[in-house]
């Protein structure tokens, strides 16, 4: 989530934001990553006050921004388990000795080792 998918949320939810406030809540977010913007919207959702033409400003941000990075870690954890990297050196298939000797060849090549 970027910090404008996030004002665009909080006026569709809370109501429209004075354009100054709208700049200072998304240069605040700017510095943050997408997962703990997320967060913060979930978090904005369950305890800011319902009061319509009321988003949350900066300051009830920083009051959020604790739980938020919680749980903007559990959030980026959540996607990194659904779609895991592959680790450098692991076994992606089985070879023959032959192959394997051969792709080393073409490694050394590649890198410039004479034999």
């Amino acid at each position: 989530m970027t910090p404008q998918d996030f004002t665009v949320w909080a006026t569709a939810t809370f109501g429209k934001y004075l354009p100054a406030m709208q700049y200072e809540v998304e240069l605040w977010l700017s510095s943050h990553n997408g997962y703990f913007i997320a967060a913060l919207r979930e978090i904005a959702l369950r305890t800011h006050p319902s009061m319509y033409g009321k988003p949350p400003g900066v300051a009830e941000l920083v009051k959020m921004q604790g739980e938020a990075y919680a749980r903007g870690h559990d959030l980026e954890a959540i996607e990194a388990a659904r779609n895991p990297k592959k680790m450098i050196g692991e076994v992606v298939e089985n070879v023959s000795e032959e192959e394997a000797l051969e792709q080393a060849r073409k490694f050394r090549e590649l890198m410039g080792v004479k034999p």
